[in-house]
């Protein structure tokens, strides 16, 4: 993975869509209560799909991590 400190001058994004310490204008404040839902439900969901698939595949040690996780609907970037 690689930053861009300089993601506005060099044109990938827009100052209102890119926090201060970035070079943006938005003013990110996490709200835990707004936010640990939606992640929490969505990693339940997940391990949920992944965890059937690994099922089907027999449940042994030895399944590759990526034959359960790509099989399942909810892949490991969404």
């Amino acid at each position: 993975m690689i930053f861009n400190p300089h993601a506005v001058k060099d044109g990938y994004f827009s100052s209102d869509a890119i926090t201060k310490p970035w070079g943006g204008e938005k003013e990110f404040v996490w709200d835990h209560n707004a936010y640990w839902p939606a992640l929490d439900k969505m990693c339940n969901e997940r391990r949920e799909a992944w965890m059937g698939r690994w099922r089907e595949l027999g449940a042994t040690v030895g399944i590759k991590e990526w034959d359960y996780k790509r099989g399942s609907d909810l892949t490991a970037t969404g």
